[in-house]
């Protein structure tokens, strides 16, 4: 008769999980870096496996293993340069300023991260839409969870710089109008001017002020 697994079998199965998994994540997030560094000169288009496997230092199958094709790699890419825009809004603000301004702020700090990083996040985004454009009877849910996983993050982050001051909005309707307004004025810079040429503060001034008077926010 088999014996019952004990309690320090479960503890050294699920060390041996953990580890595992602390190896796969390191593995990703590696191939993702060095995948960065080569779009950053080029494209995703332009991207060889081939290359990818010597600059990050594994096998071509090994990079497979991994990511299933270079869409997926794309995506996950691209996930992470926009988790590096939310970072940017995450810092702390310089003290004294109000609240309208660290608002202001936040987002200016989120457009010169954007700016820094424009070229690959276009070309990555312009690869991850035409991806689920191509197959969008099962990946429209996943480009719809994506535009309101942005506009969730959008309201939390304006409820939580407000603070104690009411909207006469909701969260969600919040983030909805952030995200719209946000989007509405970065392709009208792309379309008058360079993006990288562009007035971060200037720009997060104008969708701050507009959102305001539109959100009823309360005064002081």
């Amino acid at each position: 008769m088999d014996s019952k697994p004990t309690v320090v079998d479960q503890e050294a199965r699920s060390s041996r999980v953990n580890r595992r998994q602390k190896q796969h994540d390191f593995a990703r997030a590696h191939i993702l870096e060095a995948a960065a560094k080569l779009v950053s000169s080029g494209s995703i288009e332009e991207l060889k496996m081939e290359d990818l496997a010597q600059e990050a230092g594994y096998s071509v199958g090994s990079l497979y293993y991994y990511f299933k094709n270079k869409d997926e790699l794309a995506f996950e890419l691209f996930t992470v340069k926009m988790g590096e825009i939310r970072e940017a809004m995450e810092q702390a603000p310089p003290d004294g300023l109000e609240v309208q301004e660290v608002l202001v702020w936040r987002i200016s700090q989120s457009l010169l991260k954007l700016k820094d990083s424009s070229a690959v996040i276009i070309d990555l985004a312009g690869r991850v839409h035409r991806t689920l454009a191509q197959s969008c009877e099962n990946d429209a849910p996943l480009l719809h969870s994506l535009i309101l996983e942005q506009q969730e993050y959008l309201g939390r982050l304006v409820v939580s710089t407000l603070g104690q001051r009411k909207m006469a909005i909701s969260e969600s309707d919040a983030g909805c109008a952030f995200e719209g307004l946000l989007r509405a004025f970065i392709a009208r810079e792309f379309l008058i001017n360079k993006y990288p040429e562009i007035d971060a503060e200037g720009l997060a001034r104008k969708v701050v002020e507009i959102f305001w008077h539109g959100a009823g926010i309360e005064p002081e």
